[in-house]
């Protein structure tokens, strides 16, 4: 027999079967929500006043080097949202417009600088490699 049950999430009203109610505490309308209870979203969205709060507490934090390298490692390859994506022409043209008249800091030339160089270094150590293959 189905009865009328609530969802923990959401608090929208669903049917379940009896039996499901025995095997769990909680009920969800979706795995969706099941999921997002299971690892910690379960309260309602924060208001205004409370995410300014959480800001203002992050402000100025620093974090490990041990968190960055797991944030690193969390987003890269596959599991980057953008993985496998690419820019459509119109949003290319909005970025570049966006930048065009931005003035480099003298700190970020100087990045710039180096990364050049180093990639043209070594394209010029694989080139040479090549030649000497072909020899």
């Amino acid at each position: 027999m189905k009865v009328k049950v609530i969802c923990e999430y959401c608090g929208k009203s669903i049917l379940r079967w009896e039996y499901e109610l025995t095997r769990t505490k909680n009920c969800f309308c979706s795995p969706e929500h099941a999921y997002a209870w299971r690892i910690g979203r379960h309260t309602q969205p924060c208001s205004e006043e409370t995410k300014t709060k959480i800001s203002k507490s992050n402000t100025g934090k620093i974090q490990t080097q041990e968190t960055r390298n797991k944030i690193s490692k969390k987003t890269k390859g596959k599991n980057n949202p953008f993985y496998g994506c690419k820019h459509t022409e119109k949003s290319r043209r909005l970025i570049s417009e966006k930048n065009t008249g931005k003035k480099a800091t003298i700190q970020t030339r100087q990045k710039m600088r180096e990364t050049k160089l180093r990639f043209n270094n070594s394209f010029r150590g694989r080139l040479r490699s090549l030649i000497i293959k072909l020899i």
